[in-house]
């Protein structure tokens, strides 16, 4: 799987530049947009990507700053399970590799600017931005991240991974595994459970092997990510 996973990064680095050539020539603002978040989703594919391969930190960081780049132009939310997962990703990964501050201010602009209301991602951007206000508005999508509603310990964590892949079969990732037809499996991580332990301050040790759990993201700046 690890193999098929590199396959996929080179894939990629193959495809990028090709879609910024076409995003350069793209005279019509609607298809641009369209390219955008294609190369959004190509970026932020590829950070996931080089975690499941155990790329160094400092190589995912800087592909996650290339995907933070491409949110911050011009994307704004819409409503649906696949933008939603990539926006949870996107910040949880920005508090895991602790992304700086005025980028992550740069990032709660295109929320606030999209309207989104939602309890998760609040308490994400309020650990980096204390004046944020919680909205209380529940979850914009359900999936699996309806059961983290006031999950703040490592207990309440546990059963919340155990039954994550399950609880998720309506997401579009869902056994993406499974497919022989296009090679397009990057892992499967609980971005989120990893962003709470760490807004939290919980100590995960006993979560280092739980599956789907990305102990080392939590730990990267530890030395124990190399």
């Amino acid at each position: 799987m690890k193999n098929k996973i590199k396959r996929l990064v080179a894939e990629i680095d193959e495809v990028l530049p090709i879609l910024k050539g076409y995003m350069k020539e793209q005279k019509d603002p609607l298809m641009k947009m369209g390219q955008r978040m294609s190369l959004f989703t190509e970026l932020l594919t590829k950070t996931i990507a080089q975690y499941s391969i155990q790329e160094d930190s400092s190589v995912i960081k800087e592909t996650l700053n290339l995907s933070i780049d491409s949110f911050l132009d011009d994307i704004l939310f819409e409503e649906g399970s696949y933008s939603y997962d990539k926006l949870m990703w996107i910040f949880a990964l920005a508090i895991l590799y602790d992304i700086e501050q005025d980028r992550f201010e740069q990032m709660s602009e295109v929320i606030k600017l999209s309207g989104v209301k939602d309890n998760l991602l609040d308490i994400f951007i309020q650990y980096k931005i204390p004046s944020w206000e919680m909205s209380n508005t529940g979850f914009v999508e359900f999936q699996a991240y309806k059961s983290l509603n006031g999950v703040n310990t490592i207990e309440q964590i546990k059963p919340y991974l155990k039954n994550w892949y399950k609880n998720s079969k309506n997401a579009f990732w869902y056994d993406q595994h499974k497919n022989t037809k296009v090679n397009n499996f990057y892992g499967y991580w609980a971005w989120e459970a990893a962003a709470l332990v760490k807004v939290y301050g919980l100590d995960d040790s006993e979560l280092k092997d739980t599956e789907y759990y990305p102990y080392d993201a939590v730990h990267w700046n530890d030395g124990l990510f190399t």
